[in-house]
């Protein structure tokens, strides 16, 4: 029998099991856009920029003092991503998803996940109006974590970040840019 090939969140963790940190936040894009350039942290913002297709493996520079980032929502979900780290985490991130997405549910009055990977597992918080209302691991098992995603309509798309010391690019393996509603570039102060 053929080995099925995974979907939904479960791809997505499949291909940067090296680790990430994101946001996700039920809201449109432009309502997160709003407040993210407001935040101190946020050095550039740049809306409406073009992901690529991936080709090959670009080229990653992890930054110890600033994230290159990228704020995506898929058409068909309700749910705004923001892709603070794919491929590689470092602990300053652990932190700000956590504190970002609790702000983020507050400001907005929308339901935010925090969420993270490391070698050693994954997990994900749930906050509603600035309180942590849900949390759970890999430890439960790594279907019933990606479920939780799925289950909820949190699209996040199969990509890559790359910097090559001057620009950032956002690369999709599995989607089109057509499928996005928009994606923005941010520059974040770690």
């Amino acid at each position: 029998m053929p080995k099925k090939t995974p979907s939904g969140f479960e791809a997505f963790r499949k291909d940067t099991c090296d680790g990430w940190s994101l946001v996700a936040v039920k809201a449109p894009i432009d309502q997160v856009a709003s407040v993210l350039e407001s935040r101190p942290e946020t050095l550039e913002y740049e809306r409406g920029v073009v992901p690529k297709p991936l080709e090959g493996y670009p080229e990653l520079k992890p930054e110890n003092d600033k994230r290159r980032a990228y704020l995506v929502q898929l058409k068909t979900s309700e749910w705004t991503v923001l892709l603070r780290t794919i491929a590689w985490i470092e602990l300053p991130d652990f932190d700000a998803v956590k504190t970002l997405a609790a702000e983020l549910s507050q400001q907005l009055g929308a339901a935010a996940v925090a969420s993270l990977s490391t070698d050693d597992g994954a997990m994900y918080q749930v906050f509603e109006g600035g309180v942590l209302t849900q949390q759970d691991t890999t430890d439960g098992g790594i279907k019933t974590f990606c479920r939780f995603f799925d289950d909820h309509g949190i699209q996040v798309p199969r990509c890559f970040i790359s910097f090559d010391g001057s620009k950032s690019r956002l690369y999709l393996t599995d989607k089109s840019p057509d499928d996005l509603a928009r994606a923005d570039r941010l520059v974040l102060q770690v």
